[in-house]
């Protein structure tokens, strides 16, 4: 069978540890996604005489329908091909499509990788752009085109009373520290429910075999002030989560944690560190802070496809008028699926 459902754990670390990945794309990640009720972890294959593609996703109930759709985690995941050639990558896609379109489901909607998922496929949309470091360029070279108010910065804090930790095995007492930062900048930034955690999700997230997490900790007179969660995978290291106290946003703390792990990562011979983009995926002020650090970008899109558009439209009918929103609204709209839109 050239078509697999895989939703064994050690089947899917077997087929995905083939490929070059990130967190995102692991079961742990998956299975973490699992337990905050976002979906049930599936990774389709498809496999031709000489290439293969692998997709994760979460599988989601509709409520009240005897149906499901499909959506990625949050982050960077998307397909994983086996080769590089765009041509032989959508077919080999569009291939793997059609087999989870027989399977019934209603939609689906993928985040895709910006760095792993740089061919066109059918049916995605490009948001935005995200900052990364080329840890194959050597420091000098990584500083030379770093934005002078960021590398004037970055001395000042060096000279000053602050330091950096790195927290390779956080302790209990040092996840509390993180998370008293994260939560505060959260609230500040009006941030709603989901982008909130409890102390299980960050143990779970420390006890993964399929990754490896890292804080890196400021301290200003042994008061944590600033805070960043590392997640590494093979050569990729992403910036995941982070915050700033807020009194302290005015000396940039986060300035001198991203160098500090920037050279941790540079050391320890990773090929990437992705910083991400701005809220959204627009070229706002977090955007433009991360574009300090490195020029080097690369394009962020979604994937978005309908399989029953006619089961489509009637859940989504039946949503509006649950919500009891005007057709002009309806227009405006541009959540996807619709039918999971809620005010």
């Amino acid at each position: 069978m050239p078509f697999h459902i895989i939703k064994d754990s050690q089947l899917w670390r077997t087929e995905v540890n083939v490929f070059e990945h990130d967190f995102y794309h692991t079961w742990d990640f998956h299975y973490l996604s699992s337990l905050n009720r976002e979906g049930s972890p599936v990774l389709f294959k498809f496999q031709d005489d000489q290439h293969t593609v692998v997709f994760p996703l979460l599988e989601r109930e509709i409520a009240g329908e005897q149906y499901k759709d499909l959506v990625s985690v949050y982050g960077y995941p998307g397909p994983l091909f086996s080769i590089e050639d765009p041509d032989v990558q959508n077919e080999l896609f569009n291939k793997l499509i059609g087999h989870i379109e027989e399977l019934g489901y209603v939609s689906l909607f993928s985040r895709l990788h910006p760095l792993l998922n740089q061919t066109p496929l059918d049916n995605t949309l490009a948001l935005g752009d995200v900052v990364y470091f080329d840890l194959n360029d050597s420091l000098d070279e990584i500083y030379a085109a770093m934005r002078n108010n960021h590398r004037r910065d970055i001395r000042k804090l060096e000279k000053s009373e602050l330091t950096v930790q790195q927290y390779d095995q956080p302790s209990k007492g040092q996840i509390l520290e993180f998370k008293h930062i994260y939560d505060l900048t959260m609230d500040k930034l009006g941030a709603v429910d989901y982008y909130f955690f409890d102390e299980d999700f960050y143990r779970n997230k420390l006890e993964s075999t399929d990754y490896k997490v890292t804080l890196f900790t400021a301290y200003l007179e042994e008061q944590a002030i600033a805070s960043a969660m590392m997640i590494q995978t093979g050569g990729f290291c992403e910036y995941h989560l982070g915050g700033t106290l807020p009194e302290f946003y005015k000396i940039h703390p986060m300035k001198l944690i991203f160098n500090s792990a920037l050279e941790a990562m540079h050391k320890n011979g990773l090929t990437h560190f992705v910083l991400g983009g701005g809220l959204g995926s627009q070229r706002d002020s977090l955007f433009e802070f991360k574009y300090g650090f490195s020029r080097k970008t690369a394009p962020f899109s979604i994937m978005r496809k309908i399989f029953n558009p006619a089961i489509y439209q009637e859940l989504s009918k039946k949503r509006f008028k649950t919500l009891n929103l005007s057709s002009e609204q309806q227009e405006e709209i541009g959540y996807f699926p619709l039918y999971r839109y809620s005010i």
